[in-house]
C-alpha cells in the first residue's frame, strides 16, 4: 500500500503501524537536495537515511519474497 502523510506526522506513523506496514519510506524536503529517503522499520522503530538508489536493494534484502 502506498499512502501520503504530512512530513513528520506522528499520527501517520501510528496509522501505518496499526495497519501492519513493515517499512515506511519518508521523502522530505531534504530528499530533493540530497536524493535520500528515510526508511523506518515498524518492529524495531529503527530509522535509516539512505540514498534513494539503495532503497530497492534494501527492501529486497529485508522483505521475504520481494521481487528482485
Amino acid at each position: 500500500e502506498i499512502s501520503a502523510c504530512l512530513v513528520g506526522s506522528e499520527m501517520c506513523i501510528r496509522d501505518r503501524d496499526e495497519a501492519g506496514t513493515p517499512y515506511c519510506v519518508t521523502v522530505d524536503y531534504d530528499s530533493l537536495n540530497d536524493h535520500s529517503v528515510t526508511v523506518r522499520e515498524r518492529d524495531s522503530m529503527e530509522q535509516i537515511r539512505m540514498p534513494v538508489t539503495e532503497l530497492y536493494s534494501y527492501l529486497a534484502k529485508h522483505i521475504n519474497n520481494f521481487p528482485c
